[in-house]
């Protein structure tokens, strides 16, 4: 029996004596055979409880004084069975730290079979089945069931052996399984506004975000808003709006359209969007490349029916010429890619053709280009420049970056472009592109 909290004063209980020896009746009856409770009976002299008569009303000093009681007859019911021969279960491990489904445990106590997997454990009165081989016959491990229904909540745990003695139970709280999200969130800009943006126009532009995980997730969605130009933040942030509302459920491999609307502020110049989302439990963040919003000049959109992906190879560390690592640039952290000054190296791009299998084959031509930062610190090769790419098919090219000038610390940013040119059968040319900053290290 689990001790619990002396009552507080002015706690009144009604209780007959013939209710308080059903509970003991009870404890006494869970393990031992009636030579074993008359034995018992015997050593309890030193136990006594005053009369009470029905109606009676209990004050919380002789209700403490019950429940003291009650915690030594069941400190004495384990001793006797311990000393009888049945089994006793001393502590289960863990101890100090919360009991997971799925997790494992240690059931440590006395008499036990001998062989370990003989033994029944029970939960709640039903068998919990994979006493694993490394248990012995003090200390039985088992897995916590996955199928535990209720969680969070406590769980009498009661050992069994083969000659049907079972051992007082022990009460444990198990909590839910420990759920460790992995994976990313991809996100592919899937359209914008058409033509020139001119001040006040309402922009609308439109986000596919991918759930590569283990788990379903619920996502934080945010607007990140940098290389602001002509007015402030909070004037583009004053008609901002993104659907659906955050935070957006998503299942593993389903794929999610999210819009963010803006409208362009009075003497606005220049802007750049990104869409940020972030996981339930904040270790898994994703963001999309950045949109430059320029005044009098059309939003350049990257068609979704190209992918990006950088491979830099099993071999790289943290000394390769170019290798992954975050870069910051207008306060906003992304991947990008490391460069040591002066040094060059390559990595691969891999170039995906999003359409679905079966349509035809797309022609496309690749261009590395500097969009921001001096062009001359900096010159990039592409091994193929071009070729054919069939639809839900990838094409590896290899891109070689060469760092020229420029102090430890500067950064740049740049733009791979695929320009599909084939026509016919339906398909039309567009160009898809990825933005990758760029920094120089030591």
């Amino acid at each position: 029996m689990a001790s619990q909290p002396p009552a507080t004063a002015g706690l009144t209980i009604t209780a007959t004596t013939t209710r308080l020896w059903q509970t003991v009746e009870a404890i006494l009856g869970r393990a031992l055979t009636d030579a074993e409770r008359g034995s018992f009976t015997t050593r309890l002299a030193g136990l006594s409880f005053a009369p009470v008569q029905p109606g009676d009303l209990i004050t919380a000093d002789l209700f403490n004084a019950l429940r003291a009681d009650l915690n030594d007859l069941a400190i004495r019911l384990a001793a006797l069975e311990g000393a009888a021969g049945g089994p006793v279960i001393d502590r289960i491990l863990p101890e100090g730290t919360p009991i997971r489904a799925g997790g494992l445990i240690t059931i440590v106590g006395r008499n036990f079979a001998s062989a370990p997997r003989s033994n029944r454990v029970l939960f709640d009165g039903a068998e919990v089945h994979g006493i694993r081989l490394d248990s012995t016959p003090t200390a039985l491990s088992l897995p916590v069931p996955l199928t535990l229904a209720g969680l969070p909540r406590t769980i009498d745990i009661q050992v069994e052996t083969p000659e049907g003695r079972r051992s007082p139970a022990r009460p444990v709280r198990i909590e839910p399984q420990a759920r460790v999200q992995a994976g990313t969130f991809p996100i592919q800009p899937a359209g914008g506004p058409a033509g020139t943006v001119s001040i006040g126009d309402l922009l609308n532009f439109a986000f596919d975000v991918t759930a590569q995980t283990l788990f379903a997730d619920s996502l934080a969605l945010a607007a990140q808003l940098s290389g602001l130009a002509g007015a402030t933040e909070a004037a583009w942030r004053a008609a901002l709006a993104i659907t659906p509302a955050s935070p957006m459920a998503i299942e593993p491999g389903q794929t999610r359209r999210v819009t963010v609307s803006l409208r362009v502020p009075a003497g606005a110049t220049a802007a750049d969007l990104r869409l940020l989302v972030t996981s339930d439990d904040g270790a898994i963040q994703s963001q999309s490349d950045p949109i430059q919003i320029r005044v009098g000049a059309p939003v350049d959109v990257p068609d979704p029916r190209v992918g990006y992906a950088l491979d830099f190879g099993p071999f790289v560390t943290p000394a390769s010429n170019v290798r992954p690592g975050p870069v910051t640039i207008d306060g906003v952290t992304s991947p990008g890619i490391h460069v040591r000054a002066g040094r060059s190296g390559s990595l691969i791009v891999r170039v995906s053709d999003l359409r679905p299998a079966g349509q035809p084959a797309g022609s496309f031509a690749h261009a590395a280009t500097l969009a921001t930062g001096p062009a001359a610190n900096w010159a990039f090769t592409l091994t193929p420049a071009s070729g054919p790419i069939a639809a839900a098919d990838n094409a590896d090219i290899e891109l070689a970056i060469e760092n020229r000038a420029g102090a430890v610390g500067a950064t740049a940013t740049l733009r791979f472009e695929s320009r599909q040119t084939a026509s016919g059968g339906g398909l039309s040319p567009y160009t898809g592109f990825t933005t990758i900053p760029l920094e120089i290290v030591a």
